[in-house]
């Protein structure tokens, strides 16, 4: 025969159960998020790497006597740029999705750093399309080197501000390394 205490602690440990449940479920459902914002990220690291080898390509042109090369290869670097920003737009906003979920407190951090990061990189992205319109844009030869160096000198400073953040996202890596295998694939 149940007594009412017996019946309140049924309810407590059903109501538990249910607790862990949901919990889980929202690891899970980060677990996918994570999934999704690595697929992006590494679409975004593809597309870097073809903008890059157009921009590489535009250094090697001769600027004025090759001026309407130099200019495709900008338009083309500018739009991989973009398309590359995009996807790493799109990580940051996964990652910050997984973050506001019912994950452990440094999974948590882990995924607001990721988002952080993955955000700043777009706005690099972002910059760098900018130096390949620059480079298709009009203008002389000294106009557009100074325009991309603005523009490198904030990539720079993106980058260097990123670097804390990484340390950070590093150290949780080292010190969560077993939990982080559990995370489907991240990065």
């Amino acid at each position: 025969m149940q007594t009412p205490k017996t019946r309140a602690l049924a309810l407590f440990s059903l109501l538990l159960a249910l607790g862990l449940a949901a919990a889980c479920d929202q690891t899970e459902q980060a677990n996918q998020l994570v999934t999704e914002m690595n697929a992006h990220i590494e679409k975004g690291q593809e597309l870097s790497a073809q903008a890059t080898a157009r921009s590489e390509e535009i250094q090697s042109k001769n600027f004025e006597a090759e001026r309407e090369e130099v200019r495709r290869l900008g338009r083309e670097s500018a739009d991989i740029y973009g398309q590359a920003r995009d996807h790493f737009g799109q990580a940051a906003d996964k990652a910050e999705q997984a973050s506001k979920l019912k994950v452990q407190d440094w999974f948590r951090e882990y995924l607001t750093l990721k988002a952080q990061q993955m955000r700043r990189t777009a706005e690099a992205f972002d910059l760098s399309a900018q130096e390949g319109q620059a480079a298709a844009g009009e203008g002389t030869l000294a106009e557009i080197n100074q325009k991309i160096e603005e523009f490198e000198a904030r990539i720079e400073k993106i980058n260097q501000e990123n670097q804390a953040t990484l340390s950070r996202i590093k150290q949780l890596e080292e010190e969560h390394r077993t939990d982080l295998k559990e995370v489907q694939g991240a990065k």
